[in-house]
């Protein structure tokens, strides 16, 4: 069994049968997913933004459980983690209800409509590149201009597919092996955020409730709200995170990220009480042990956001 082959992502066996898909640099994929064999049938966590990447996903997990998804889990709305749904839609695609109503508000209408919306981001993306001020700038507007080619690529064969609701806030299933837990502890990086547990594994597949030496996305969430999550997932005792973005995880990096979201909800008051401006908002140091992470661009346009101050 091997866990080579596959150009857009790397696979890691983070337990037994529990494999982490952990995002390339091709831009067929952002966000990671995994793959848990539950023993009779397999599970997918995430489906990567592009249908090319979630094909070898699928591979993949035939690859090494035998058999193809049974079932595929979403955490959350954002695009990065649902593009791929299309290539797992002959069996059951799962989200919590207010999940599904998020991505079903995307739906473009049309392949034109669609094709119109990634023309549009092409073009924001290369005027972000041409004028950018700093290298975080830039880099972020390559990557996003790479991800945007491949979607284009695919958009004449591309079908916009709405996972169906859970029963509730979570639902459990169990295998021949194993049992997984799906679980939503309410919003905190968007509205509605779920995650898997695999309690004999001591183990969580957090989607983007942890990112690993990465910068968050905070735009869409409540900093407050999910640091508290992540406190409530630090209770059951795991031992091993699988994170949205960035690698295998443990419990320092969920204390960590509670941290610094604490810390961003403070500075976002800091600023709102000062009345600080953009170019203010730029000068802001990243909360302390993140200053070498990817993405710090993130930091700063999540500040932007949360004190209003990219709404205008």
């Amino acid at each position: 069994m091997s866990l080579s082959g596959y150009p857009h992502f790397t696979l890691a066996e983070a337990a037994p049968g529990v494999y982490a898909a952990l995002a390339g640099d091709t831009g067929a994929c952002i966000g990671n997913a995994a793959i848990i064999d539950l023993g009779d049938r397999t599970l997918v966590f995430d489906t990567f933004q592009t249908v090319v990447a979630a094909a070898d996903l699928r591979r993949a997990a035939l690859a090494l459980t035998g058999r193809s998804a049974a079932l595929s889990v979403i955490s959350h709305w954002h695009s990065d983690h649902t593009g791929g749904a299309q290539v797992f839609d002959d069996a059951p695609i799962l989200a919590t209800a207010r999940t599904c109503e998020l991505i079903a508000g995307e739906d473009p209408g049309d392949l034109d409509a669609y094709t119109a919306e990634i023309d549009a981001w092409l073009d924001r993306m290369r005027l972000l590149r041409d004028t950018a001020k700093t290298g975080h700038q830039r880099a972020r507007a390559e990557n996003n201009l790479k991800v945007a080619g491949l979607l284009k690529d695919e958009a004449p064969g591309f079908r916009f597919t709405v996972p169906a609701p859970l029963d509730g806030d979570g639902m459990t299933f169990e295998g021949s092996e194993r049992t997984v837990e799906v679980v939503s502890y309410g919003g905190g990086h968007t509205e509605s955020d779920l995650f898997a547990h695999v309690p004999d594994a001591d183990l969580v597949v957090a989607g983007d409730l942890l990112w690993v030496r990465n910068h968050p996305r905070v735009d869409d969430g409540d900093p407050v709200a999910w640091a508290e999550i992540l406190e409530r997932i630090d209770g059951l005792g795991v031992r091993s995170v699988i994170p949205g973005h960035g690698g295998i995880g443990g419990k320092a990096d969920l204390d960590y990220l509670a941290g610094y979201l604490r810390t961003m909800a403070d500075l976002v008051d800091d600023a709102l009480t000062a009345g600080l401006d953009t170019e203010a908002l730029g000068a802001i140091p990243a909360p302390g042990g993140s200053e070498d992470w990817d993405g710090t661009a993130r930091f700063y346009g999540s500040l932007t956001s949360l004190t209003g101050l990219g709404s205008g």
